[in-house]
């Protein structure tokens, strides 16, 4: 067949950008709706004094009504993470007995110290009564970093397992956290020396699950059936609550954030080093002022 055909005029990148573009201008307006309303999605925990999983200046932030613009890259990781929802929704659809909801039909609410805390987790599974019996909380595994720490060091991450702990603490439930990594990456080199891996070594894609459960309040999860008991509790998920509702009023920062992991150990990174607030929070330490602290925030995040 002899075809002549010219190439379309538009571009499929140009138009999932403009749709990208609405659909952030979108979910910007529904984040302003949320100000003056904690978030489950923002989970920490205060252990003797040290915030440990998600950053509690970043929640005060949220519940401020402050925003982020995100690059182009962290929206990609974002999508991926809706991506991989829509994947496990169909499959467990097919597997499990009784019904299971997404994020937007079981949502959580509930108060400390007069103030909202709501969130949506990504999955809850019911049984035939429509009674919950377990939910999930699904992550993505994108960097090469994360995807060998996860496959070696076979650990959660800090704040992944606190929101998890978080949902199942509020519903009354068992939680299981989820990880999905669907690449092959070489390991780093602090995982080649630590386990003396052959040469052409890979991480290759993977499913991983840590069961929680809770012990007299006292938080832990399961691991290829060993029970690994963590220094998380009940009430730390409830003082990081307060802490951030304490900040709001007092007009006072708390102490940054510590790098510790829920077993109290060092996780040799510190995750202001990489945080977006960095500058705002440095400044912080030398004046002391929280409306300049905010206002520095604001200016920065909307660059």
């Amino acid at each position: 067949m002899n075809l002549t055909q010219e190439p379309t005029k538009y571009s499929a990148i140009a138009i999932f950008m403009d749709g990208r573009k609405e659909a952030n201008r979108l979910h910007q307006l529904g984040e302003a709706d949320k100000a003056g309303t904690l978030r489950a999605g923002s989970s920490g925990a205060l252990v003797n004094q040290h915030v440990i999983g998600k950053c509690h200046r970043l929640s005060l932030a949220r519940y401020l009504g402050l925003q982020e613009s995100h690059e182009d890259h962290t929206n990609t990781i974002f999508e991926s993470g809706y991506a991989n929802e829509e994947v496990w929704m169909s499959k467990l659809a097919l597997g499990w007995h009784g019904e299971l909801t997404g994020d937007s039909k079981y949502p959580i609410k509930w108060e400390i110290d007069g103030v909202t805390v709501s969130g949506r987790p990504d999955i809850v599974l019911l049984d035939d009564d429509k009674k919950p019996v377990f939910g999930i909380e699904l992550k993505v595994v994108e960097s090469y970093k994360s995807a060998s720490s996860l496959w070696y060091e076979r650990k959660p991450k800090t704040d992944n397992l606190i929101q998890a702990a978080h949902y199942s603490l509020k519903f009354g439930i068992p939680w299981i956290l989820v990880y999905t990594f669907s690449g092959i990456v070489a390991p780093p080199y602090w995982a080649v020396r630590k386990y003396s891996l052959p040469k052409g070594a890979e991480v290759r894609p993977f499913k991983m699950e840590f069961p929680l459960f809770w012990q007299d309040g006292v938080l832990g999860y399961l691991y290829n059936g060993d029970r690994i008991m963590t220094e998380i509790t009940a009430q730390s998920i409830d003082d990081y609550y307060q802490l951030v509702v304490d900040m709001s009023r007092e007009k006072d920062l708390y102490l940054r954030h510590s790098s510790l992991d829920v077993h109290g150990q060092s996780q040799g990174w510190n995750a202001c080093d990489y945080c977006s607030a960095k500058d705002a929070c440095d400044s912080y330490e030398q004046h002391g002022d929280y409306q300049q602290w905010q206002d520095e925030l604001a200016r920065d995040w909307s660059k």
